[in-house]
């Protein structure tokens, strides 16, 4: 062998050399590790939600309250909105019954059970103002017509 090969193979490579010398070191670096902590991230953050309020409707029975919280969780509402007014992707449901809204377009609006019946079935109908249209998944064919009516009066009481 010769000298400078020996020199060559006693030199340690740098570890960004090697990383970029390997697609699949880059790939699994670049994309794998952050979206692996990105999910990390999100499941910690559902995992410390504080519990939700119970709501104050005397329309509901505590059984139907219970259901109620179950069906929030079930669907993932928490993700994006908050039931304690503090700020989410969404906007809070605390007080958001009877509450006057400011559409993207401009008007305004009750938020009775008619626009919150619309804005879960057909979220992108009238989106308030400061939201992004389209993050909301469409809930037309994906709950039943009872647990529509158990959300709505669940956001009722949340005042």
């Amino acid at each position: 062998m010769r000298k400078d090969e020996q020199r060559q193979m006693a030199e340690p490579v740098p570890l960004i050399q090697v990383l970029f010398d390997d697609m699949f070191l880059l790939l699994l670096v670049g994309v794998a590790v952050p979206f692996l902590i990105y999910i990390v991230w999100g499941l910690m953050d559902i995992g410390s939600l504080p519990p939700l309020p119970a709501a104050e409707s005397a329309t509901m029975p505590q059984a139907s309250q219970r259901s109620a919280e179950e069906l929030v969780r079930n669907l993932g509402c928490l993700g994006c909105h908050s039931t304690d007014g503090s700020e989410r992707f969404g906007p809070t449901w605390k007080g958001l019954f009877g509450a006057s809204i400011t559409l993207a377009d401009g008007s305004t609006i009750t938020a009775d059970e008619a626009y919150l019946r619309e804005s879960i079935l057909n979220p992108n109908a009238k989106v308030a103002r400061g939201y992004p249209v389209g993050a909301m998944p469409n809930y037309q064919g994906r709950i039943s017509s009872v647990e529509l009516e158990t959300l709505i009066e669940y956001m009722k009481g949340l005042k």
